[in-house]
């Protein structure tokens, strides 16, 4: 099976430089696609149809999943990946990037009422992924100063989307990237707090892949080149 599925993988690569010879000729083949939940719902998969459009010979297999997967043992050809990026022999092109905001549902602000000041989120329940890091927190700023601001939460899940519909349910306050809750902001499902405290930090996007451009299939270039010019982070 594993003898199989390699030797489609390098008939695939061999059709792909075929093609590439011919400058009217389509990319094909498969495209496997690794992204963290939120970005995959909200930016990428309401650009395939357009993508299918441009690229019907293009076959997409997409994963979402905020858990960080080896691109070579899962053979990826192009991984989302947010924050900073570890050193490694892979390559990326940033996509943009996005602040955070600490946002609760309206009824919950109004039952519990509104913080003015970071310390006071002791008195608040938060929400928090329970995704591995370095530090467990919310970064903020008072009298020009940065904070570190120690969160225990009450409850965690494994993705930013989730923490979002809690957030809207009234379970908390929740720090999420802004892209991810735009339209919830505008529409007032969700209240953005503390902005006045919130730090200029910005979380990028990136689109990690491997191998070199002129090395890489051109299924592959051209859903990057595709992914820039059409990924759109607030």
């Amino acid at each position: 099976e594993s003898f199989f599925y390699r030797s489609k993988c390098l008939l695939s690569e061999l059709d792909d430089i075929e093609a590439g010879m011919t400058q009217d000729a389509l990319p094909s083949g498969p495209l496997r696609i690794n992204t963290n939940v939120p970005f995959g719902e909200i930016i990428l998969l309401p650009l395939v149809p357009l993508f299918q459009t441009q690229f019907p010979d293009i076959t997409l297999n997409i994963d979402l999943t905020d858990d960080i997967v080896d691109m070579y043992d899962a053979r990826v050809d192009v991984a989302i990946r947010a924050g900073q990026l570890k050193d490694s022999d892979l390559y990326a092109r940033k996509l943009g990037q996005s602040p955070r905001v600490i946002v609760a549902a309206p009824a919950y602000l109004q039952k519990h009422g509104t913080p003015q000041q970071p310390e006071d989120l002791t008195r608040y329940h938060k929400l928090d992924l329970n995704l591995s890091r370095s530090f467990r927190g919310w970064r903020m700023e008072k009298d020009g100063q940065a904070l570190q601001v120690s969160i225990d939460a009450q409850i965690k899940v494994n993705n930013g989307i989730s923490l979002k519909h809690l957030a809207m349910q009234g379970a908390g306050l929740a720090r999420l990237t802004r892209f991810m809750v735009d339209k919830e902001l505008q529409s007032g499902a969700l209240i953005q707090v503390l902005d006045q405290y919130n730090s200029q930090e910005l979380e990028s996007f990136y689109a990690v892949f491997m191998g070199k451009r002129d090395l890489m299939p051109r299924r592959v270039a051209v859903f990057l080149d595709f992914l820039s010019e059409h990924t759109v982070l607030r």
